[in-house]
């Protein structure tokens, strides 16, 4: 009988620390922590550090070339448009989606053998 071990996060494992499976391959994953413990760091870790790098590199780079770092933020903020409208675009769609399944519900006749 196999003991149950709690591993990062509170989650049940069946399997022991150091068991990996009596041979089979596992992947790259390892056996006490589960498969998606890292993001719960790394979102806020970029972030934070994103928007601190770009300040610095946009600090340097006017340090390096003068008025060429206005030609840098131009890109930036182009870069953050384009991004952004495609954020908007799902949001818009997903909404629509929600929407338009609603109303299919909403339409939708009663099933046979429910009417009283």
């Amino acid at each position: 009988m196999r003991s149950v071990s709690r591993g990062i996060g509170g989650r049940e494992s069946s399997r022991g620390a150091h068991d990996t499976g009596a041979g089979k391959f596992q992947g790259w994953k390892s056996p006490v922590r589960p498969y998606n413990s890292g993001m719960r760091i790394a979102k806020p870790l970029l972030l934070v550090t994103t928007p601190i790098g770009l300040a610095i590199g946009l600090y340097e780079g006017w340090r390096l070339a003068g008025g060429l770092v206005f030609i840098m933020g131009a890109l930036m903020l182009v870069i953050a448009a384009a991004f952004g409208s495609v954020v908007y675009t799902i949001r818009k769609e997903r909404a629509e989606e929600e929407e338009r399944k609603k109303a299919q519900a909403s339409q939708s006749p009663a099933p046979p053998g429910t009417e009283s």
